[in-house]
């Protein structure tokens, strides 16, 4: 029958079906031609939301499957029953319903109240009146070791160990084996001072603050994946956080790292909080937060309006660096919405102000040179932009060396070069980009292969061919 918004479909959660659930799934779904009204209950990390999408995976044949998470507003689950005509072949799927805005949950009610054909699956931490009920305990020791051994085959782990720390939670085990892969160090520092079993809430309510440290190490050092993989492991005890730094850090993270929706989530919660607290400095660090990701996700009137509320709070404060910043964002903003010349004012207000604050030779002022010069480029006035690209080239090769930002310039220095068919000029900077991409961020890394088939591009343009391309690029 196939799935209504498979916004969430992509997720694979096969990694954690062991046989002892799957088979637990198979009698619901097979219990689900008699029973009408199904609830899966279990404490958090017990997989739930596992078995839920396992159920998902199997039922999408033979269903028009409505899916709910605790993620969605009450709003977005409206629109989504826009369609929902309470007939045999539909399945309400609610994951985490005790987790929903109360509003959310209050339609719902009433829904379940009012359905009297459809079929409806729903995960809770607590009970729920007029469902047939499945429970979710924690997994055994040797599931547990069968999960690692499936997602670690290559690993060096201690699959006792991580078992034991598990506590039955198949969620927990994943998350151990991720960072025991990522850095047996790491794990080490986190249980260093017990001895013992481990429970999962002794883990995400006592080793939250020291996780969320290691996962923001990882993130200043670029890690981007390895910082999610530790901000995941908390994620159960930052559900009810009240600590606005470390829900900024994660949404950080979360939209470096191009889950926007997600990163969303963690900055309004962090927002929400700071207007509870009148807490003025750490939400103009939020709209600036949630001004990005609404950038990311092309809403450029949304985002202007973020970046300028932070812009006022920042200039309340005389915040002067973040001002600048402010300011950057602002023409950031007017620039992707073409309004070239209040970009223009913008960009030169945050490098003005960059220059007074850091000195003529700091990598802050060299992005200011780059944005400047980009508008430029944009605007045709190609000679302009490779005066401002050349000043930011200059700050980055003499304070940053090989660094991607050190790429970037070299980029659009070889993108004008191109557009102006100075074909072996535009082949330098473009080869340059290349290596510094390949030295400070991998082969394998996307900004890295789009650097190489830049160069290949500069490469044929210049008359080259394919075959002495890639000679060429394995020297």
């Amino acid at each position: 029958m196939g799935v209504i918004d498979s916004r969430f479909f992509s997720d694979d959660f096969s990694y954690a079906i062991v046989p002892s659930r799957a088979a637990l799934g198979d009698r619901i779904i097979a219990d689900l031609s008699a029973t009408r009204k199904i609830s899966i209950i279990g404490a958090a990390g017990q997989g739930k939301s596992t078995l839920c999408q396992y159920l998902r995976n199997r039922l999408k044949d033979q269903y028009r499957i409505y899916w709910f998470d605790w993620r969605d507003s009450e709003k977005e689950c409206n629109n989504r029953l826009n369609s929902f005509q309470d007939s045999s072949e539909d399945l309400l799927l609610v994951d985490g319903y005790d987790e929903l805005a109360e509003s959310s949950r209050k339609m719902f009610n009433r829904l379940f109240r009012k359905a009297k054909t459809a079929k409806i699956i729903v995960s809770s931490r607590k009970r729920l009146s007029g469902f047939a009920e499945y429970s979710l305990t924690g997994l055994s020791t040797d599931d547990i070791a069968l999960l690692l051994k499936r997602n670690y085959a290559n690993a060096n782990l201690d699959l006792s160990k991580i078992a034991q720390l598990a506590g039955g939670s198949p969620m927990l085990a994943i998350l151990l084996g991720s960072v025991f892969g990522l850095n047996s160090n790491v794990i080490s520092e986190i249980f260093a001072r017990y001895d013992g079993e481990i429970s999962l809430s002794t883990l995400v309510e006592s080793q939250s603050s020291l996780v969320a440290m290691l996962a923001k190490q990882q993130y200043q050092k670029g890690n981007i994946a390895e910082a999610l993989q530790l901000y995941e492991l908390i994620s159960l005890a930052v559900k009810s956080s009240k600590d606005i730094e470390l829900l900024n850090d994660i949404a950080v993270a979360y939209r470096e790292a191009g889950k926007y929706q997600d990163a969303m989530i963690y900055a309004q919660r962090a927002l929400r909080l700071t207007e509870e607290m009148s807490d003025t400095e750490h939400a103009a660090a939020l709209y600036n937060n949630i001004g990005s990701i609404y950038l990311a996700l092309g809403d450029f009137d949304q985002a202007l309006c973020y970046h300028q509320k932070a812009l006022a709070i920042q200039q309340t404060l005389e915040q002067m660096a973040d001002v600048a910043l402010s300011y950057n964002n602002v023409g950031l903003c007017y620039y992707n919405m073409g309004c070239y010349d209040m970009a223009l004012e913008f960009y030169t207000k945050s490098m003005e102000m960059n220059e007074q604050l850091h000195g003529a030779n700091n990598p802050v002022l060299a992005a200011s040179y780059g944005n400047i010069g980009s508008l430029y480029a944009d605007m045709n006035d190609h000679e302009r932009a490779l005066v401002y690209y050349n000043n930011a080239l200059e700050i980055q090769e003499s304070a940053l060396g090989q660094h991607p930002a050190t790429a970037t310039t070299y980029n659009n220095i070889g993108v004008l070069y191109l557009f102006q068919k100075r074909f072996s000029e535009a082949q330098a900077m473009l080869r340059k980009s290349y290596d510094c991409l390949l030295s400070t961020l991998g082969s394998n890394h996307s900004d890295t292969k789009i650097a190489k088939e830049a160069l290949k591009e500069a490469f044929l343009s210049a008359g080259g061919s394919e075959a002495d391309f890639s000679t060429d690029i394995a020297r």
